[in-house]
């Protein structure tokens, strides 16, 4: 009994700790520009998000 109990427990412990390890790996970089254009009619706001989809020593500009 208290053998089949302490595998439960390591069991729940090795599970909860892998599904908070994995949701740490979705973090990506971004870069967002914001473009405000006033006109007679009204103020129109554009704002372009991109992604960096290469990381590394080398990475390539990532241009908005």
């Amino acid at each position: 009994m208290c053998r089949s109990m302490l595998a439960l427990l390591m069991f729940s412990c090795l599970t909860i700790g892998c599904i908070g390890l994995s949701g740490c790996n979705n973090k990506t970089a971004s870069t967002k520009q914001e473009t405000k254009t006033t006109t007679p009619g009204g103020t129109t706001t554009v704002t372009i998000e991109k992604q960096v989809e290469k990381t590394g020593d080398n990475p390539p500009a990532v241009r908005p």
